[in-house]
């Protein structure tokens, strides 16, 4: 089949040697693997780096089944802000110039959001008689509601009508709705006022650890050595690896890591870029026992998982974070490490609880100084942690598993619409 994924935002494979894909990344990898066309629709602008990946609206042929097509935006600096808002319209509409005549797909799967980029790909699967699978990734536009105070609620309530009206729009226009979660389709359904068929399923987030090879991973342990993270005799390692942004409570970590300022043995790494990063390191300069390495890469990200005691999941405490079990923390059960999230009512440490991989510090700084000290001396606790990590990725989030899955339900929605099944019932 021919497939468009409609997804910006993420990492593409032209970003770096060794990028670090997502969602759409890896579907879109294993979808060749099968033989299927793929065309990826995505933005010039890096959203993780802030700039721009080309000068001009690009098309780049990564194989013969496989197209990355980059449309022209100009991009912002502030993930909340009406550049944002502008940049997303912009490459909705260069995708609606552009898709007239593109060589028509069997199927279109578009992740929302953008609600911009999901209400033109609705425009064109009615026009051209095409099933469209909606992948929810966030519940926009609620998530702004929820964000703003009373007073700006108010004064953005035609604004928030506005998208709420696209974002039912689209859902509505689906023959099938997915997400990460069961509480995000259900989230979709309800923007759709319809009853969940037999397409409409949940996919979490998976992930593919790409084997390293020796050079790339030495000159990443060397990396951190540099920075004495490695190579400093029983160095017990709590890590955070993230954009660092408003998105998460970075806050009682650093408290956490203030508390534990006499205790030697115990480093913790915050690694990324963003925003707030500028803020949170001022906060810190007197911590000794906090290292800032900035933005690395997949061969820094696996060294530094694979020698971490423990790794940290700092989300605010809202209902889209509570009811998401995040790539993030994906990534840490792949490489065996013990999670600690500041969510205790979520969906996220329901499972690291049950699995029995991790637990919540309830954004307390006390509470994570406190479990920070007791596993990162019990050996035999964190250990068995550590290997349960290991069990529940491989049983629940290898990208192999995950997305074979989802390619499945996106062969039977192609092959059941082109024979005139388009009620989304399984065949």
């Amino acid at each position: 089949m021919r497939i468009w994924l409609l997804k910006i935002g993420e990492p593409v494979p032209t970003d770096a040697t060794n990028v670090r894909l997502l969602r759409m990344g890896l579907l879109a990898e294993q979808l060749t693997q099968r033989g299927h066309e793929v065309v990826w629709w995505t933005s010039t602008f890096d959203h993780r780096r802030k700039c721009q990946r080309f000068g001009n609206t690009t098309k780049i042929q990564l194989s013969d089944y496989y197209q990355l097509l980059t449309l022209r935006s100009p991009g912002y600096q502030k993930n909340i802000s009406l550049q944002r808002m502008l940049d997303h319209e912009i490459v909705a509409r260069k995708f609606q110039q552009a898709s007239i005549n593109a060589a028509r797909p069997d199927v279109v799967l578009a992740a929302l959001p953008t609600l911009e980029l999901g209400r033109v790909a609705a425009e064109y699967a009615h026009a051209n008689d095409v099933p469209l699978v909606v992948d929810v990734r966030d519940m926009w536009p609620d998530v702004f509601e929820r964000a703003l105070p009373r007073f700006g609620r108010i004064a953005a309530a035609p604004l928030l009508r506005y998208f709420d009206r696209m974002a039912k729009g689209v859902c509505q226009s689906a023959t099938a709705i997915t997400g990460h979660t069961e509480e995000f389709v259900d989230w979709g359904l309800q923007k759709a006022g319809r009853a969940r068929n037999g397409w409409d399923r949940h996919f979490p987030f998976a992930y593919h650890q790409n084997p390293v090879c020796e050079q790339l991973k030495a000159e990443a342990r060397a990396h951190w050595e540099q920075l004495q993270v490695l190579g400093a005799g029983d160095n017990k390692i709590v890590s955070f690896v993230g954009t660092l942004s408003h998105q998460f409570a970075i806050e009682p970590v650093i408290e956490a890591a203030r508390k534990l300022g006499n205790t030697k043995n115990v480093t913790f790494v915050i690694a990324g870029d963003g925003e707030k990063r500028a803020q949170w390191m001022d906060a810190t300069k007197h911590c000794s026992n906090v290292v800032w390495p900035g933005w690395i890469d997949t061969p820094k990200i696996q060294v530094l998982l694979e020698h971490s005691t423990l790794a940290l999941a700092p989300y605010h405490n809202t209902p889209d974070f509570a009811m998401s079990i995040p790539n993030k923390v994906v990534e840490y059960l792949a490489s065996g490490t013990p999670v600690l999230t500041s969510l205790e009512d979520s969906s996220m440490n329901q499972l690291l609880m049950q699995s029995g991989c991790g637990q919540s510090y309830a954004g307390d700084a006390q509470q994570l100084a406190e479990l920070v000290v007791h596993l990162t001396t019990d050996d035999s606790t964190r250990r068995a942690m550590s290997d349960r990590a290991t069990q529940v990725f491989q049983q629940q989030f290898a990208a192999e598993k995950v997305y074979g899955e989802m390619i499945h339900l996106l062969e039977q929605i192609a092959g059941g619409c082109a024979r005139g099944n388009t009620m989304g019932l399984a065949a």
